[in-house]
């Protein structure tokens, strides 16, 4: 055997300690995720169901084909879609830079943090004054 690939008491025990991390991570998560299926997923699996249903019941496009053939609704739905576009757009040539700035500006970094906690800490601020 080859010496860099021996296991070792040491490499062993990284592992088990590795896989406990893990299983206990996703412990954590399962309560995120069992209310994110109760509050989320099966609301909108309902809602979903039940657009493909038509007045009787009946498993149906009626609804999709009204919604498609109404031109208030396509023009509504391109100028949402272009929007989205839009912003993200322009969020993502904002951010970008200004994350590389304040990656290797501290002071900046530091006025930042305070310009961003300020507005979240506020409403509690003002709270406390009434």
């Amino acid at each position: 055997m080859n010496q860099n690939t021996m296991a070792t008491p040491d490499s062993n025990m990284k592992n088990k300690n590795l896989n406990t991390q893990r299983k206990f991570h996703f412990l954590l998560l399962v309560p995120t995720l069992i209310v994110m299926i109760l509050t989320l997923m099966i609301p909108l699996s309902l809602v979903l169901i039940e657009s493909f249903e038509n007045k009787a019941g009946h498993f149906s496009f009626v609804q999709y084909a009204k919604a498609f053939t109404n031109s208030y609704f396509i023009s509504s739905l391109g100028f949402t879609v272009l929007l989205s576009f839009g912003v993200s757009i322009v969020s993502i040539v904002l951010s970008l830079p200004l994350a590389y700035f304040l990656a290797r500006n501290e002071k900046l970094r530091n006025v930042m943090l305070g310009v961003v906690t300020i507005p979240r800490m506020l409403p509690f601020l003002l709270w406390d004054i009434q």
